[in-house]
């Protein structure tokens, strides 16, 4: 069962097997998600005691914690299981900003799976308050002396928060059931606020998603000429990269990074680069003309073509099946199959 949970706020078990040592000793193994850098809420935010409102967590933070927290008891009950020992700031991770994770879930079933499942999910309510208390007094000893601690928590909390650790405390008293409708209605608008900001963090993912996407595009076009372009010796022939087709992508790259203005100076514009790169990658009908470096050539092909032409020289280096043109081919790159206007200068 515990391999068929998945929650935001659970450590992900993948397997569970038993394996013997050279000495013929058994031992149970649990593989779980690995989360790098990730902090246990002891080692995070434990070791100051509230003494004034500077040491007090962030109110937002706190209900952050304790939403996901929650929503990792919630799925966990469903399933007719415990979170056990596990609420514990020993146990639970700080995997990033505000994400927490629980960890180690299943292993306690595994030792002992016969224990009374409703006294565990009593008892998962009082360490779950528990673990309250000690995060909003960034203590773990603050559930010695809880007067001292609830006093501290009506000073720098909300009403919200005494509300929703008294709630959680029915359980301790008597067999009185936990009452899970007042409990959401006390973090009702808490959760909404949370879903708020993760909305609004999931849109700048996205848009950085979309970044990536585009430097992918336009970074395998640059990968292609980079193979292409000057490459030493191919196909049995030293100048495989100055003829044919290759020698316009040449005099492509030198339009897109070696241009001069009327001074004779290095033209360096990430916008025509950007804008180049997104015509040629969308094979726009565009013309454009290209220039040798001593301008004895001069060429007008369309960014559809230019296109055409990396892809299919790209392919010759994957499939080494290149062509060798005559000599007399090879010092302006007359060959060409798309046929673009081709206009030669002669000095």
């Amino acid at each position: 069962m515990w391999i068929q949970l998945q929650n935001h706020a659970v450590v992900q078990l993948h397997e569970i097997f038993v394996d013997a040592d050279k000495n013929g000793k058994e031992f149970i193994y649990f593989v779980y998600d690995y989360h790098p850098g990730a902090e246990t809420i002891e080692e995070k935010l434990m070791g100051s005691n509230l003494s004034n409102s500077t040491d007090c967590l962030n109110e937002e933070e706190l209900w952050a914690y304790i939403i996901q927290i929650y929503s990792a008891i919630h799925v966990v009950h469903k399933k007719e299981k415990s979170c056990r020992s596990t609420l514990s700031p020993t146990k639970i991770l700080v995997t990033g900003n505000q994400r927490i994770r629980i960890n180690c879930l299943g292993i306690e079933d595994a030792i002992d799976p016969h224990a009374n499942i409703q006294e565990l999910q009593n008892r998962d309510f009082i360490s779950f308050r528990n673990l309250i208390i000690q995060i909003s007094c960034k203590s773990i000893d603050a559930i010695e002396n809880l007067a001292q601690s609830m006093e501290s928590i009506s000073n720098f909390y909300s009403p919200d928060l005494k509300r929703l650790i008294i709630q959680l405390s029915a359980s301790e008293i008597g067999d009185n059931p936990i009452n899970t409708q007042e409990i959401l209605r006390t973090m009702n608008q808490r959760t909404f606020n949370l879903v708020n900001t993760i909305h609004c963090i999931n849109e700048n993912l996205n848009l950085e998603y979309e970044k990536c996407i585009e430097n992918k595009r336009l970074l395998k076009i640059l990968l292609k000429l980079g193979f292409i372009n000057e490459k030493p010796d191919f196909d049995q022939t030293t100048a495989w990269s100055e003829t044919g087709d290759r020698f316009i992508l040449k005099l492509f790259r030198d339009y897109i990074f070696h241009q001069v203005d009327e001074n004779n100076r290095p033209v360096v514009d990430f916008g025509h680069v950007i804008e180049t790169l997104n015509k040629f990658d969308v094979s726009s009908k565009e013309r454009v003309k290209l220039t040798s470096r001593n301008e004895d050539s001069m060429l007008i092909v369309n960014y559809e073509d230019l296109n055409k032409i990396l892809e299919e020289s790209f392919n010759q280096l994957l499939s080494k099946e290149v062509t060798n043109y005559p000599p007399q081919n090879r010092q302006f790159g007359m060959y060409n199959q798309y046929n673009p206007h081709m206009y030669y200068r002669t000095q």
